[in-house]
């Protein structure tokens, strides 16, 4: 229980300690130079306000031109066959967001996924289950976006899945790559996106059978003052291609609000949601979930152009 949570308190320990005033004045001077209207790199209380509820509206975005690490902490209600009753999952993911400016008026962005699983139901071939916790499979996605901090924004780019998992029933065992993309609106008042991606086996081991999965992350965020946002930014569509017509599709809805906050000076914004699978594959598989997600913001550490 505690070898999965060091990678968020390393973070929040880390953040506390080295990132004072930088974090804010690095934002204001990127927020400038990309046209957002910041009104001085004095940080005063009223500009650390201002600055901090802009860091939350771009964080509400998976795949924002912004580096930031996400702990998100999902505890999920499991039912379906062959499990007699509820079961209980619970993962840590990690989640880098990496953007790296390429051109004058182009990001590539990379954001690696980590997921260490902290205790999950293992079907047993004599009956019954048994928990077991280790590390999942690793996916990266790399996209490439335009520089643009507000209004319609898009990227397009590649994802892979690597047979990374500790042990072979918490992972596919497959080497997996497919496109991903994103396409969104960030206003004022609103912030909503759709952020797919499709995978293909394309090696691995042989006697794990071939994939063709998806998985589509939707959100849409009502911005309200203070840095407090309401709407929903957890629910993960998955689609299993090569599953019975039962067991294909997984459609969660939710509802949650999000807070960004200044601790020691550095913005965090945090997110609490819940959502319901209205979708449910007959196998054993979520049925509630229940997120919370951690993101603190850094200083952008690549500043030049490599073109």
């Amino acid at each position: 229980m505690i070898m999965p949570l060091l990678p968020a308190v390393l973070v929040c320990l880390f953040t506390s300690a080295f990132l004072p005033e930088l974090v804010l004045k690095s934002f204001s001077q990127e927020s400038q130079q990309n046209g957002a209207s910041i009104p001085s790199l004095s940080i005063s209380k009223p500009t650390r306000k201002a600055l901090t509820e802009k860091v939350g509206e771009r964080l509400a975005n998976p795949v924002a031109p912004i580096w930031s690490i996400g702990l998100r902490y999902d505890f999920t209600f499991l039912t379906g066959e062959p499990s007699d009753k509820t079961r209980n999952s619970n993962k840590l993911n990690v989640q880098p967001v990496i953007p790296i400016p390429v051109m004058d008026k182009w990001f590539l962005i990379v954001r690696p996924v980590l997921p260490f699983i902290v205790s999950t139901p293992v079907a047993q071939e004599g009956g019954g289950f048994k928990g077991r916790s280790g590390f999942g499979d690793m996916s990266l996605s790399t996209v490439l976006s335009p520089r643009k901090i507000s209004g319609f924004k898009w990227a397009l780019g590649t994802t892979w899945i690597f047979p990374t998992a500790s042990k072979e029933n918490l992972g596919q065992q497959k080497w997996q790559l497919g496109p991903t993309g994103f396409a969104g609106y960030f206003g004022k008042k609103w912030a909503a996106g759709i952020f797919p991606q499709q995978w293909w086996s394309i090696g691995g081991k042989d006697n794990r059978p071939e994939t063709s999965h998806a998985n589509i992350q939707y959100f849409i965020w009502r911005i309200l003052p203070d840095g407090w946002q309401v709407g929903t930014g957890a629910p993960n569509v998955l689609i299993d291609w090569k599953a019975d017509d039962d067991d294909k599709i997984t459609l969660p809805i939710g509802l949650g609000v999000a807070k960004t906050v200044n601790l020691k000076k550095v913005p965090f914004r945090i997110q609490l949601e819940g959502s319901y699978s209205v979708v449910q594959p007959d196998t054993l598989s979520s049925e509630w979930n229940i997120r919370l997600v951690v993101t603190p913001f850094f200083p952008g550490l690549i500043k030049k152009t490599f073109f």
